[in-house]
Parts: C-alpha cells; sequence; structure tokens
C-alpha cells in the first residue's frame, strides 16, 4: 500500500467536505455518491477511511424508520 501524495490528500479531503454540506443540505443521494467517489479514488486517505464510515452510517439509518416531518408531529 502507498502512502496518498499531499495533493491526493488536499483532493480527497475536498471531496469529502463537499459531501458533508451536500447532506447538511439533503442532497442525501448526491453526497452519497460523493462519498463514494472519495473511497474509490483516494482509498489510502483519511478522508476515504472517514468517508466509509459515513457511507456505512448512512446503509445503516437507511434500514431504520425514516422520521416523521416536523409539521407533521406538531398537529
Amino acid at each position: 500500500m502507498t502512502l496518498a501524495t499531499t495533493t491526493e490528500t488536499e483532493f480527497a479531503d475536498s471531496y469529502l467536505e463537499i459531501a458533508r454540506l451536500l447532506l447538511a443540505y439533503g442532497r442525501t443521494e448526491v453526497a452519497r455518491r460523493r462519498l463514494q467517489r472519495v473511497v474509490d479514488k483516494f482509498g489510502n486517505t483519511p478522508a476515504a477511511a472517514e468517508s466509509q464510515s459515513l457511507l456505512t452510517a448512512m446503509q445503516t439509518s437507511a434500514g431504520a424508520a425514516a422520521p416523521r416531518p416536523r409539521a407533521a408531529i406538531e398537529r
């Protein structure tokens, strides 16, 4: 296994940050694709390890019941 170069690490970190922003804005599917790209393209970086953890968490939570919308709860 080779270590990532500084440039690869920076790209991976940037892709991960974009994925986090997409998740924050509710763009789950786009974020999932971005996280998978980090894992596939930059697999030997810390960002790839974190991306894999996020993907695993997303898969786990996808199996759980979806939360009800806030408006439905407040009625």
